[in-house]
């Protein structure tokens, strides 16, 4: 059987790949892995079948050559991030096209493979106990990254999903100008807090502990460690990113950041058959329409859905409002605020907070 016709993006992308990785190593770089942020589920001892009653390991990761001394542990040097790195400085090391990953976690040991684009995106099967681990990675005799995955206890029955772009830092990603300013040429050092949410979904984690956060965003991995940087600065709950790979696929010139985040709600879903998810978004472009979509196919998988509300500002920079969701989903609350303050005194209402001291 003859194999699929390539689409003339896809060729076209693995041709200025194979082109950058043959002059990256004429000059000498180095393989170097960049880790990012993985999750998991222990052993569920009431799963229909074999396969989901196995404990399993999510882990992420990206496979690039570098100059010697630019990495560290997988991370850009800290002198660079101290200066504030510009965004276009996240997409010049070229990614290592079907690198074989080493992968050591729990005392064992797996052997993995990248994807065209050098993106580690992999499920092991591996019993480990709730809470942090470290998963340890080499790809060609690199230095070991090591990053933490979060495994998730079988048994809990909450978890928070929350997009990054305009709901915890104000991007107005959607407009391909402001985009593309926001993505390679603004210092990571400028980029803005949405007010009060670190401090709303910290209380969250507290009034539920143990439970995954995990951050959704259409951007991509190319600027995960960026991102992982302004949400600890922030002071935001530490969790998985779940981003996407730019440029076409077989079957598009360009992928789908809608799509993305249709997929990634439906793949927790299936991952985690007994949490209800508080879904956290905001109201310009599609956020509502997803969160909706998912909760009238899924309604027993979520447990309010919470949208920020743009400025007149942010929305226009964000081309606009969604409207006209919130009777989509019967039974499923919705919260709307500006700020996490006002989302944070509704969920409250709802019984999903607990009080804040002194209150």
């Amino acid at each position: 059987m003859p194999a699929p016709k390539k689409h003339p993006g896809v060729k076209l992308e693995d041709a200025w790949h194979a082109y950058r990785e043959r002059a990256s190593r004429a000059r000498g770089h180095l393989p170097t892995v960049t880790p990012f942020r993985g999750y998991g589920a222990t052993a569920d001892p009431d799963a229909e079948n074999d396969a989901e009653a196995s404990g399993w390991v999510r882990v992420l990761a990206r496979v690039v050559l570098a100059r010697p001394g630019v990495f560290t542990n997988g991370l850009r040097h800290s002198k660079m991030v101290a200066d504030g790195i510009r965004g276009w400085r996240n997409f010049i090391s070229p990614p290592i096209p079907y690198a074989e990953v080493e992968a050591r976690v729990g005392g064992r040991v797996f052997h993995v493979d990248a994807d065209r684009g050098g993106v580690l995106d992999v499920r092991l099967a591996i019993d480990l106990e709730p809470g942090w681990h470290e998963v340890v990675l080499t790809a060609e005799g690199s230095e070991p990254s090591t990053v933490d995955v979060f495994v998730v206890d079988a048994s809990s029955d909450f978890g928070i999903v929350c997009d990054v772009d305009d709901t915890v830092v104000v991007t107005a990603l959607p407009r391909p100008l402001l985009a593309a300013w926001n993505s390679f040429v603004l210092s990571e050092h400028a980029r803005l807090a949405t007010p009060g949410m670190a401090v709303m979904m910290e209380r969250l984690v507290t009034t539920w502990p143990g439970s995954p956060v995990l951050y959704v965003s259409t951007g991509a991995w190319n600027a995960a460690a960026t991102l992982t940087r302004f949400l600890t600065r922030n002071l935001y709950p530490t969790g998985p990113l779940l981003l996407t790979d730019w440029g076409p696929t077989e079957g598009r010139w360009f992928r789908s950041g809608l799509q993305h985040k249709v997929d990634e709600l439906r793949r927790l879903a299936q991952e985690f058959p007994h949490i209800k998810w508080l879904l956290i978004g905001d109201d310009g472009q599609h956020d509502p329409e997803i969160y909706a979509e998912f909760a009238s196919r899924h309604p027993g998988h979520v447990r309010a859905i919470v949208i920020r509300q743009l400025t007149p500002s942010e929305a226009v920079l964000a081309g606009g409002r969604s409207f006209h969701t919130v009777h989509a989903t019967p039974g499923v609350p919705w919260v709307y605020g500006p700020d996490g303050a006002t989302i944070a005194q509704q969920l409250q209402d709802l019984g999903l907070l607990e009080e804040a001291d002194g209150e």
